[in-house]
Parts: structure tokens; sequence; C-alpha cells
């Protein structure tokens, strides 16, 4: 995650392993692809990249909240973590 010193979000960076379920249908793996438009959330930002890995496991049905707890969890992150000088 990029942050400007004012706390301006410029960039993220992201890694999404998704659990595509256990019955692969034809449009499942774009699903996951679609965390990327999400992943800002309600924040301006000007670059997003992310990275997806799709594993078959046993379905759960929580496909839209994966965008949510990854982009909760970098900002918590950023915020309890300064960056290294």
């Amino acid at each position: 995650m990029a942050v400007k010193k004012d706390g301006t979000l410029l960039g993220i960076k992201s890694r999404i392993i998704a659990d595509l379920g256990a019955y692969l249908q034809l449009l499942t793996p774009a699903i996951p692809t679609l965390t990327g438009l999400m992943l800002a959330g309600c924040y301006k930002c000007k670059a997003v990249s992310i990275a997806v890995t799709g594993r078959l496991y046993a379905q759960d049905g929580h496909r839209r909240p994966i965008a949510a707890r990854a982009a909760r969890s970098h900002l918590r992150h950023r915020a309890t973590h300064r960056p290294h000088r």
C-alpha cells in the first residue's frame, strides 16, 4: 500500500487466493477478479494491482466480502505499522 505523508491513498498491491468452490462453472474464475474493482472501497486510489490465484475448495458462498475484508485488513495494517526509513 502506498500512502502520502498526509494520509492520501496512492495505490494498493494485493495478492488474492480465491476459493473457487467445489463446482467450477463457466464464470466462476471471473468473480475473484472483480475484487480489484472493490479493493479501494470508498477511498480514491490512483492505482490498484492484484494477482489472483484460484483454488478449488468447498464453496462457502462468500464472494463479495473477500474484497471488504482485504481492504479493511490492508488499511488496519497500514494504520498500525509505520514504514521503515
